[in-house]
């Protein structure tokens, strides 16, 4: 609460001093909340279409989006999600008129404030720390921007720092990964760098078809153990080694459920994989 609406809602639920009061608050706080999922979905859907128009991650280490109509109240939220899915630094900014407002979220070793105090030139104002920023912007300087934090970018992060460090939770079989699991693992929502999305690993999964390319960096798989066949997606295409149909694959990944035309399914955002050759 706060982002999109007034917190004064939320202090005057803990305020209240009777049930029909603290009923009708509640009722307001919920539907805020529905609210701000919505314009979160919304603006993250835009963005990543964006993204794949307009990103070229051989050229770009930070991605940097803008838009007009973006919600300046849920961009830090919209960049973490970005930044999470691409593992790169990200930076959302919520345009209006000749300005933007804008927040960005971090990778390890990657210091963004410094890359502020590097770019500050082309900033009306910013702030922040290692990890994450603000800042308010002109229209007119959001190319040269772009253009200059990526060149800092570039000379001060080593390669091997575009790749996470997988910190694997469970060794599991795909017939294991039921609609039950992933709802409990929907129910650790939200996600952040104090409680981090789980991550699993299968072994010996058979790639299905030849893998499907998705626009300049995504790849679809579809992977098998026994009788179970799963979607397997990645935005990080040039970060593995594209596998062949009928090669035995160890894989790591965060399980989903994908809803489609009504129908739901299990997909895995894919970290990494390696061919098992025996």
């Amino acid at each position: 609460m706060g982002r999109i609406g007034s917190a004064d809602v939320a202090l005057d639920l803990l305020l209240a001093d009777n049930k029909v009061e603290a009923d009708r608050l509640a009722g307001i706080l919920n539907s805020e909340n529905r609210n701000r999922q919505k314009i979160e979905a919304a603006i993250l859907e835009e963005a990543l279409s964006k993204l794949e128009r307009e990103v070229n991650f051989k050229e770009h280490c930070v991605i940097v989006l803008a838009e007009d109509n973006w919600h300046v109240g849920v961009v830090g939220i919209v960049a973490s999600r970005i930044q999470d899915k691409y593992y790169r630094p990200t930076i959302v900014i919520a345009l209006d008129g000749d300005k933007g407002k804008g927040s960005g979220r971090s990778i390890d070793n990657f210091n963004l404030f410094g890359a502020m105090m590097d770019s500050k030139k082309y900033l009306i104002d910013f702030g922040g720390h290692e990890a994450a920023c603000g800042l308010s912007i002109k229209r007119n300087n959001i190319d040269k921007f772009r253009e200059s934090i990526n060149k800092y970018a570039w000379k001060n992060i080593a390669h091997e720092d575009l790749f996470p460090k997988l910190d694997i939770d469970m060794e599991l079989d795909l017939s294991e990964l039921t609609r039950d699991v992933i709802d409990g693992l929907e129910a650790l929502k939200p996600y952040g760098p104090e409680n981090r999305c789980p991550v699993f690993s299968s072994h010996g999964v058979m790639l299905r078809n030849d893998p499907r390319f998705m626009g300049k960096n995504g790849i679809k798989m579809l992977v098998s153990h026994g009788d179970v066949t799963c979607e397997t997606v990645s935005f990080k295409r040039d970060s593995i080694d594209v596998p062949r149909q009928g090669q035995i694959l160890d894989i790591v990944y965060s399980p989903s459920i994908n809803s489609w035309q009504g129908i739901d399914s299990i997909q895995l955002d894919l970290r990494d994989l390696r061919i098992n050759d025996g």
